[in-house]
């Protein structure tokens, strides 16, 4: 008897997946999700996706991991309703009112005085965004 071993895995599997894998000769156990379910699991896989994203060498990896992260994008507008397209309106009124990311900025750090209303914000979430104390 061959000896198997097994392997946690704990994500949001491709559609196919199962069954090119069966096919393989590995023992796959899926099941289908709750809508609840669906939606948490689909939000960490897009995070799994853009860590891919970050991690990439070449074009070739890169336009391969863009791709996913895209099809977990219009994963998770369809199971919300949201259409696409008022993403994308979304997007563009976004680019209008802020801009984009073609000027390359990058800041370090931001100071904000006492008794702005964004200062709450920033303080809210330390992890994010860790308060620099002037040394």
């Amino acid at each position: 008897m061959t000896k198997k071993y097994r392997f946690k895995v704990d994500k949001l599997i491709r559609d196919k997946l199962p069954g090119i894998l069966q096919l393989s000769g590995i023992n796959v156990f899926a099941r289908v999700m709750t809508q609840e379910e669906y939606l948490k699991y689909l939000k960490k896989k897009i995070i799994e996706e853009a860590q891919e994203v970050a991690s990439t060498l070449s074009d070739e990896s890169l336009l391969e991991e863009l791709a996913d992260v895209l099809e977990v994008i219009y994963a998770l507008a369809t199971a919300k309703g949201l259409p696409m397209g008022e993403i994308e309106a979304y997007r563009q009124r976004k680019k209008a009112d802020k801009g984009g990311f073609a000027n390359r900025f990058y800041s370090p750090v931001m100071e904000i005085p006492e008794g702005h209303p964004k200062l709450s914000d920033y303080r809210s979430r330390p992890f994010e965004y860790p308060e620099v104390k002037e040394k």
